[in-house]
């Protein structure tokens, strides 16, 4: 884990326990650097602000209240005044956010939970307030504001997904026209979204796939920071749900998912919805007394507990159906790691060749269909900088492999080919910012 995402409970009146909240984040943020041994990046987002800021005073749903008296039509300014006092009140209990996202899923117009609803621009008197005003409003107070030690990165628009919405709405709302309406695209570090369709099952991780290519070919310029995602497939499990085969499905589909944002869309940072919680959590907590590590959290570690911050995607491109493999290499820690999936019932061999990098060690963990959950099963020993590797059958693959080379990373043109009649791959591609 290196960014851990936070919500920002700063004066948030859907609990009377706000700043238990805070104090609680503290503490996990403080127990969790603890166990690493290192800092966590954060990124603090918000899901609402404080009632009285909003057009319908309450918590779940409405937007920006409406002020007649006011040239920018709505209380922009209050609204990035509470941002900015929410920032100085975390920094000054010690917590500095690398990352700030004004608010998730400005384009999810619920009443079902904590959240607010955002345009991409403001919209006709007593009607919704812009996305693109809010952010700049929340920029432009912090930065003229002394109190605030380090401005984080902002990161957004942070929608519910590339395009519609998800309340049975025709209506569309694109991400593109967030971007493309805000005021100063230099305002925004990274691209930010969520990737919640109703199709993108469990029986179908590819579903986003062609949207996730058309986001990457047009919006390369920024890194891209995949900010929530969780299977909503698994809060309709039944009693079946805890199977050997049900469990591998849940297992497949996220790492599958993940790979094709990792490969596809080139994300450099990928989050699940919550760390602990309920069925939509990586670890359930059922009761006082019990926790469930869920299958998901197997498929998440085969990339998080490998992938050092700041690695380098190597592209890999594969002729062998129903293998995917992506591969991260880091000059600094000089780690390469290799991910690979294989669909496929019966075993794969692969032939891996490493062409200007030696590969010293590594280590080799699995996930199978047949119960294996991200265990170590052995050691990576190459013989001549060349192995004929066997991946398992309904698998999910990791090497963990210490390298050197004499070119590094980032400057080399070394090919690395794994093929089993042919295959190759080069090096090239953006950063993976988190693990």
């Amino acid at each position: 884990l290196d960014i851990l995402r936070i919500r920002n409970y700063y004066l948030a009146d859907d609990s009377d326990e706000g700043e238990t909240e805070i104090s609680n984040t503290i503490k996990v943020i403080q127990l969790g650097e603890k166990t690493l041994g290192r800092s966590l990046l954060t990124l603090l987002t918000s899901w609402t602000p404080p009632s009285s800021l909003k057009n319908n005073k309450a918590p779940n749903g409405g937007t920006i209240s409406y002020d007649p008296t006011n040239i920018m039509d709505y209380h922009y300014q209050q609204y990035g005044t509470w941002w900015t006092e929410s920032l100085i009140h975390y920094q000054s209990l010690g917590v500095y956010p690398e990352y700030l996202s004004i608010q998730t899923e400005p384009n999810n117009d619920t009443e079902e939970h904590p959240s607010m609803k955002l345009e991409p621009f403001q919209q006709k008197e007593n009607g919704i307030a812009g996305y693109n005003m809010a952010i700049e409003a929340a920029v432009q107070e912090m930065k003229l504001d002394d109190r605030i030690v380090d401005l984080p990165k902002f990161i957004g628009p942070d929608t519910l997904n590339f395009d519609e919405y998800q309340d049975g709405s025709d209506e569309a709302c694109p991400i593109d026209v967030y971007i493309g309406n805000l005021v100063f695209t230099s305002t925004i570090y990274a691209w930010a979204h969520h990737l919640y369709y109703d199709h993108l099952s469990t029986s179908n991780p590819d579903a986003l796939n062609d949207k996730m290519e058309n986001f990457a070919s047009h919006f390369s310029d920024k890194p891209i920071f995949i900010t929530e995602y969780y299977n909503k497939d698994v809060m309709n499990d039944d009693a079946n749900s805890d199977s050997e085969g049900r469990t591998w499905e849940r297992l497949w589909h996220y790492a599958k998912v993940m790979h094709n944002a990792l490969t596809l869309e080139n994300a450099s940072a990928f989050f699940y919805k919550n760390l602990y919680g309920n069925e939509d959590a990586l670890v359930s907590l059922p009761d006082d007394e019990h926790y469930v590590v869920n299958p998901e959290y197997y498929a998440f570690k085969h990339y998080t507990a490998f992938i050092e911050q700041e690695s380098i995607r190597i592209v890999v491109s594969t002729e062998e159906s129903g293998v995917f493999i992506s591969a991260f290499a880091s000059a600094s820690a000089n780690k390469m790691t290799l991910v690979i999936l294989n669909e496929n019932v019966d075993a794969v061999t692969l032939n891996m060749d490493f062409d200007s990098i030696s590969i010293m060690s590594g280590e080799i963990y699995s996930s199978t269909r047949k119960g294996r959950k991200c265990e170590k099963i052995g050691n990576f020993e190459p013989a001549d900088d060349r192995k004929q590797f066997e991946v398992d059958g309904e698998s999910i693959t990791t090497l963990y492999l210490d390298y050197v080379s004499p070119y590094g990373i980032k400057d080399s043109a070394y090919y690395m080919n794994f093929h089993s009649d042919y295959m190759n791959s080069y090096s090239d591609s953006g950063n993976w910012g988190s693990r």
